[in-house]
C-alpha cells in the first residue's frame, strides 16, 4: 500500500511531535553544567553592606546551584577576617535570597575563605579559623531551583562586628551547577512545525492508495 504525499507527511509529523514532546515536555531534558565568573571588588568588608553585582548571560532553568568564594587580602598588607563577615546571595528577577554565610562575629585570629557552598556536602562551616573546602550554606540553596539562571545577582557583604574596613577583599566569586538549557531556535522552529502538521487533515478522497 502506498500512501499519497500529504498523509505520508502528516504520519511523519506526528512521530515528530511525539518525539519532541517526549524531550521537551516531560521536564526530562538533560541538565548541563555552568560555571560563571563573576569577577572581584576590593575591601568589602563594609557597615552598611557592600553589594557585588553579577549579570549572568547564560540563559536556562537551574536546577543545581553551588556559590564559590575566595576572600583575603589582595595586598597582604592587611588582616582579613572573613569570619566577621555576612553574606548573603539574592536573584534579583525573583528576589529570592539566600545566606550563604553567617560569621559568628567572635574574636578570631586572621582568617581567610575559599570555600564552596554547596547543599550536596554534609560539611559545615568551621566555627573559626580559615573556610577552605565545600560546605553548607547557611540556608538551602534549592531555593534557586527552577528559577532563570541568566540575569542580574548581587551579593550581600556585611561586617557588623566591632572593626568594619579592615581590608578584607573578594578576590573571586562564582556561580556554578547545572541548569537546563532553553531550546534553540531550531528545535522551536521543528516543534512548531509539528504542531502545525499534527493538525487533522482533510477527509481522503476514495482511492488514494494502490495496490503495492
Amino acid at each position: 500500500m502506498k500512501l499519497v504525499p500529504h498523509y505520508a507527511t502528516h504520519v511523519v509529523a506526528t512521530f515528530t511531535f511525539i518525539a519532541l514532546l517526549s524531550i521537551f515536555g516531560s521536564g526530562q531534558a538533560a541538565a548541563a553544567p555552568f560555571d560563571f565568573g563573576c569577577g572581584s571588588a576590593d575591601d568589602i568588608d563594609t557597615n552598611p553592606a557592600t553589594i557585588v553585582g553579577c549579570n549572568v548571560t547564560e540563559t536556562g532553568t537551574i536546577s543545581d546551584l553551588n556559590v564559590y568564594l575566595n576572600i583575603d587580602d589582595f595586598s597582604a598588607t592587611d588582616d582579613p577576617y572573613a569570619t566577621d563577615l555576612q553574606l548573603s546571595l539574592v536573584h534579583v528577577a525573583s528576589m529570592t535570597t539566600v545566606r550563604l554565610y553567617v560569621g559568628p562575629e567572635i574574636w578570631n585570629p586572621r582568617s581567610m575563605m575559599d570555600a564552596t557552598f554547596d547543599d550536596d556536602t554534609g560539611a559545615r562551616v568551621p566555627g573559626s579559623g580559615n573556610i577552605i573546602g565545600t560546605f553548607l550554606a547557611a540556608d538551602n540553596l534549592s531555593a534557586f531551583n527552577g528559577l532563570e539562571l541568566s540575569g542580574a545577582w548581587k551579593l550581600h557583604v556585611l561586617d557588623d562586628w566591632t572593626f568594619p574596613n579592615e581590608g578584607i577583599d573578594l578576590i573571586d566569586w562564582r556561580l556554578q551547577g547545572t541548569h537546563v538549557p532553553e531550546p534553540g531556535t531550531g528545535v522551536l522552529l521543528a516543534v512548531g512545525l509539528a504542531l502545525l502538521s499534527n493538525r487533522k487533515p482533510p477527509a481522503a478522497p476514495q482511492g488514494i492508495s494502490t495496490a503495492g
